[in-house]
């Protein structure tokens, strides 16, 4: 996998910022898709199984840390990343969401209001590290 076909789904109840993302995600190559709710993210990747996963934890219906523990628990993804890219934690880093975004099995954690090219970077350097482990067990 390179950086150029690498599959990012991103997950927000908040149309304008899931859009956003995206559209900067799609920008710099990446294929993109999205989902509003925890329910949509898991149905997204069984259906189409993303490389990574920008999350939020605050979802309708299942929780953005539930959604990362399923995917957590599906042997078939061993390689997904997921992000969490929250509001949760307004100031600084909310040290208990930051745990539990840890324990339910997140990679990564930012915080809202994020900085996109912070999240660009974040992404390519994960798609590229596995690109590169992807290529090294050939």
């Amino acid at each position: 996998m390179t950086h150029k076909n690498a599959s990012i789904l991103v997950v927000d109840d908040d149309a304008d910022l899931r859009r956003a993302v995206s559209m900067r995600l799609a920008l710099a190559g990446y294929a993109v898709q999205q989902a509003e709710s925890g329910e949509a993210a898991l149905a997204v990747c069984a259906a189409h199984a993303p490389d990574v996963v920008v999350l939020d934890v605050n979802l309708p219906g299942i929780s953005g840390f539930s959604v990362c523990a399923e995917l957590r628990g599906a042997v078939d993804r061993p390689g997904l990343s997921v992000v969490f890219l929250t509001g949760a934690a307004r100031n600084a880093v909310d040290q208990s969401v930051a745990r539990r975004s840890d324990h339910a099995g997140g990679d990564y954690f930012l915080a809202k209001p994020h900085d996109s090219e912070l999240l660009l970077q974040l992404v390519d350097e994960i798609t590229s590290a596995t690109a590169l482990s992807s290529g090294s067990d050939s």
